[in-house]
């Protein structure tokens, strides 16, 4: 109850959420998205370490702050367990109010400074999946524009092959054609020469033979 005043009485504004035990503490911090998270060590069920250990584990509150509240006398390897366990801070017991506040305020500074970072992370993960779209459709382009050259090549190829064989029936015709004119022509030259004939000197008579 003092925490709770404590931190009614330092941000007025905000809204203050408890948890009787460690597995309430995390479903709260779930389902509530808290700006930061006050954590006792000694909690029923599970202890602060398991809880900071499971939040810190978790994408829906990993980026969240974690304040420990320890014992004055303390000893290192608590510390050191918390830290370990993801805790971002320690404030002693009995709570002074000032330190409280600034510790928290420090936190929140965190915390706005990672969502900013967070965001700006994740604006940037965007940008380069929109680019790699991008680049990915423009090489999907090009190789439909070179699939479309490399036909149209091929056609061509086939379309000049067809032309040759073309070109070969053609030129072969043209000669037979010329051949063919050529002996029209020689026909016609012999047709219209005179016909001579040849008579034997024995058929020829003169008078002497004449009885």
């Amino acid at each position: 109850l003092m925490i709770r005043d404590l931190l009614s009485y330092a941000f007025p504004e905000a809204q203050v959420i408890t948890a009787g035990n460690g597995r309430q503490a995390i479903e709260r911090a779930f389902s509530e998205h808290p700006d930061i998270l006050l954590l006792d060590i000694l909690m029923p069920e599970l202890d602060g370490f398991q809880v900071c250990k499971t939040l810190k584990q978790d994408m829906r509150t990993r980026h969240t702050p974690i304040l420990f509240l320890t014992a004055l006398n303390a000893d290192s390897d608590t510390r050191i367990r918390a830290l370990e366990a993801g805790g971002d801070g320690f404030i002693s017991k009995p709570m002074d109010t000032a330190e409280l506040t600034a510790q928290i305020r420090a936190m929140i500074k965190i915390r706005e400074s990672s969502e900013r970072q967070r965001l700006e992370n994740d604006r940037l993960i965007e940008l380069v999946a929109e680019r790699t779209c991008e680049l990915q459709k423009m090489v999907e382009d090009q190789k439909e524009v070179e699939e479309a050259l490399q036909k149209q090549a091929a056609e061509l190829r086939e379309v000049n092959k067809e032309l040759e064989t073309f070109n070969r029936v053609a030129v072969g015709r043209e000669l037979r054609m010329i051949e063919l004119k050529a002996e029209v022509n020689e026909l016609c030259r012999q047709m219209k020469q005179p016909e001579r004939y040849v008579i034997p000197e024995e058929s020829i008579s003169t008078d002497d033979d004449m009885p």
